[in-house]
Order: C-alpha cells, then sequence, then structure tokens
C-alpha cells in the first residue's frame, strides 16, 4: 500500500496515476476533457490502491487517520477553488460521492448525491432567490439515496411521495410548492428513524460513509 497513489485531483496531472488502472475510466476521461478545455468542475479521484488495501486501510487506525487527513487536504482546496464552505449552510460546497472502475457499467455500484446537505443546510439554500424548491428536492433526493443504501427499497419513498401528492391534489412533484416540498423531505426523514436508518448531519461522517458505501458496492 503506497499512500502517495491514493488521490489526484481532477485538475491536475500525474504521470504515476493518470491511467484506467488506477483512476477507472470515468476519472481518466474526466481528465480528458480538462485537458481538452471543458469546464469540468472540480473535485478529487481516489484511486483503485485505496480500494485494493481496502481491509487493511479501515482496519488500521494509522493508515485510515492519513487518509482522512489526504481527503480533508483535497477538500480545503475544493472550498478554496470554488468560494464555498462544505456544511456552511449559507454557502455550501456540495459532493457528488461516485463509482468507477477500469471496466463498468452504469448502476452496477453505487453513487451518492448532494454530500454535504442536511436540514439548515437546505435552509439556507432555500432562501437564495427562485432556490427554495430545488433545496428541498435536493434534500430529499440526498435522504433517498441514503436509505437506499441502507437497505430501503425505492418504494418507501415512492409511499411517502404519492400519499404528499394525493393530500395536495399534484401530480407530479415539480408541482409542489417549496413549503411543501419541505415537508416530504423531513417526513422522508422522520420515516427513515422510524425505521432504523441513521442519518448523519456532519457532513464530515456522510462523506466518509459515502465513501465506503461506494467502496463496497
Amino acid at each position: 500500500y503506497d499512500p502517495e497513489l491514493t488521490i489526484t485531483p481532477v485538475y491536475k496531472r500525474n504521470e504515476k496515476l493518470d491511467n484506467q488502472i488506477l483512476i477507472g475510466n470515468k476519472g481518466y476521461f474526466l481528465k480528458e476533457l480538462v485537458s481538452f478545455g471543458f469546464p469540468i468542475p472540480p473535485g478529487f479521484i481516489l484511486t483503485t490502491e485505496v480500494f485494493r488495501a481496502h481491509e487493511a486501510v479501515v482496519g488500521h487506525k494509522y493508515i485510515i487517520s492519513d487518509l482522512r487527513l489526504r481527503i480533508q487536504n483535497q477538500i480545503n482546496k475544493l472550498e478554496k477553488v470554488t468560494g464555498l464552505k462544505f456544511g456552511d449552510p449559507s454557502n455550501p460546497l456540495l459532493l457528488s460521492v461516485r463509482s468507477g472502475a477500469t471496466i463498468s457499467l452504469p448502476g452496477m455500484m453505487h453513487s451518492l448525491l448532494n454530500v454535504g446537505i442536511n436540514e439548515a443546510v437546505a435552509e439556507g439554500l432555500s432562501r437564495r432567490k427562485e432556490f427554495a424548491w430545488a433545496a428541498w428536492d435536493c434534500y430529499r433526493r440526498f435522504l433517498q439515496m441514503w436509505g437506499m443504501f441502507q437497505g430501503l427499497d425505492r418504494n418507501f419513498f415512492d409511499e411517502i411521495m404519492n400519499s404528499f401528492k394525493h393530500q395536495y391534489n399534484v401530480t407530479r412533484k415539480i408541482q409542489f410548492e417549496p413549503e411543501q416540498m419541505r415537508q416530504v423531505a423531513l417526513e422522508y426523514r422522520k420515516a427513515m428513524e422510524k425505521s432504523g436508518v441513521t442519518v448523519w448531519d456532519d457532513p464530515t461522517l456522510q462523506l466518509r460513509h459515502a465513501i465506503l458505501e461506494v467502496f463496497a458496492s
């Protein structure tokens, strides 16, 4: 296990890491798009070096602490580049945690969107002009994906959604008012907790969990 081979930023070339074996096709071609001048959102890639030594990494407190520090350093760099702050309700940085491999197909492995969101962040985003509905829908989607990671099926969430559609006499969720979408999101969370699914509000814990879930998939 070589900790120097574990992380590579999307916007920085690294001859040792920039191959499909270590960063997968998705990461490799994102870097290719960057090299052609396409406006790819900034991010970083955890390499297959971490996955290859997964049991050792998560089982050794010094190794996992080192990896967490490297991830935090990348978060700090993203904050500097974007002007956003991970976990800040007034100016939040949200992340998508996605899977990749040398050979893979869409849907084979997990993805988790809007990592870093919680009720306070959603409330902060909802105060932006014409953003209220989207803010609560982002939180709702995060909760659904989180719950499905934990074994809840889509029907669990569809039943809640359909009950609100019936209550407010709408056929599509885009027809909800922002406050109604807020109620849907908070009902998702309430129902998840009743089912024994813990949702962490701490963005750092969310990110750690999301990474482990993607590796597990």
